[in-house]
This record gives C-alpha cells, structure tokens and sequence, in this order.
C-alpha cells in the first residue's frame, strides 16, 4: 500500500488493485489481499460457509444471520474477514457472535490488549482497549461484531461488508 496525500494506492505484482481516500480503503477493501495488507495486528480470516439466511463459522455449528446486503448471493462457501479491533473480550453489543477460544499469547501495551488465540484449527486475534491479562492455556468466550465483518468470495472479491 501506497499512501498519497490522504488517498491510499493497493498494489499487487506491479498493478494497482484500489485506489481511493485511505479511510474507504480501510473499510471498503476491494479484495482480500487489499484487506491483508490494510490491518494491523493482521485481520483475521476464516472460511464460513453461507446457508440460506445463515452464516456457519465451524464444525459445531456457530454462526449468525446474514446481513441484509448478502441475502441475494448464492448460497456457499465464502471467506470472512474480521479486523481484530472487532474482537473483544468483553460483549459491547447484543448481537456479537461468542467464540470460544484457548488463548495463545496476550500482549499488555498500556491501555490496549492484543490476546491471540485459537479456535478449532485457526489462530484469531482480538484488539480491544483496556487491560485483559489472559494465562496461556485458558479457555475465554470473546465476542465478534458480526456488523463489522466482511465477506469474500472464491476469488478473493469483497462481495459484503
């Protein structure tokens, strides 16, 4: 990424992939790889499957009703992303998914907490103000903002957020 006066240039291989103010970029990645490289600590992404007015996170079943923007596509396999500051160990809304997780790492930097932990097979990570010392191995509930998610495509497009 490329910033110029305000507006942010996504490369890949040479060629520009978006374009636009910084702030759309950030929130309106045109792509995966654009999403990647805008998000610090790194978004977290994971494959979800679209069911009807459904989305599926994991082998027992979480998941959550799709937003209204996603109810025209079809039906099928997707890629979720979720920037970690939508992740918290504390539920700062009615309609945040739970996800249970085992906790990998926590990092303390004054008034933020960074906890990295898995869920089933994938390592997430949550950014959340405030300190939330964690022991490795423990078993926490964090709570993701399913308002704030996006959605990916087989190619790696944004097609929902």
């Amino acid at each position: 990424a490329l910033l110029l006066g305000g507006h942010t240039a996504a490369l890949h291989e040479g060629r520009i992939t978006q374009f636009g103010p910084t702030a759309e970029v950030y929130r309106r990645p045109a792509d995966l790889r654009t999403a990647l490289v805008l998000s610090n600590p790194p978004i977290n992404i994971a494959p979800v499957v679209k069911d009807g007015d459904r989305i599926v996170l994991d082998s027992n079943g979480l998941g959550w009703s799709t937003k209204a923007e996603m109810r025209h596509l079809p039906d099928g396999r997707y890629t979720l992303g979720v920037r970690p500051h939508c992740i918290s160990p504390v539920r700062n809304d009615s309609t945040a998914a739970e996800i249970g997780g085992r906790v990998q790492i926590t990092e303390l930097s004054g008034a933020e907490s960074v906890i990295h932990f898995a869920h089933e097979e994938l390592s997430w990570t949550s950014q959340s103000h405030g300190v939330h010392a964690m022991q490795v191995g423990e078993t926490a509930t964090f709570y993701m903002d399913i308002g704030q998610c996006m959605y990916f495509d087989a190619d790696g497009r944004l097609v929902a957020s």
